[in-house]
């Protein structure tokens, strides 16, 4: 008659044929510096790109209208920044 509630240990590995499991969340040596720089720009531009908004929107309804359109023509770039970083980070040869 079996137990249950015993289970074995599992065997041991031995260390000199098997290497102990990476976690998965650990980014590959040298990888989280570049990832957080380009996080870090990336939300900066998002926060400039935000900021450019509420100026052209203050400054159409102010009717400043130059103002407006400079404004908005940043955030655009802003935008076709991030987008160009996020394009570059998710390349899979970087």
């Amino acid at each position: 008659m079996t137990d249950d509630r015993f289970t074995p240990d599992p065997p041991t590995p031995d260390p000199a044929t098997e290497s102990a499991p990476v976690p998965a969340t650990d980014p590959a040596p040298g990888r989280a510096a570049p990832g957080a720089l380009g996080l870090g720009v990336a939300l900066a531009l998002t926060v400039g790109q935000l900021w450019a908004l509420s100026v052209a929107a203050n400054a159409w309804l102010a009717g400043d209208g130059e103002t407006a359109w400079w404004t908005a023509a940043f955030s655009a770039v802003c935008f076709l920044l991030v987008l160009a970083l996020w394009r570059f980070a998710t390349r899979p040869d970087c």
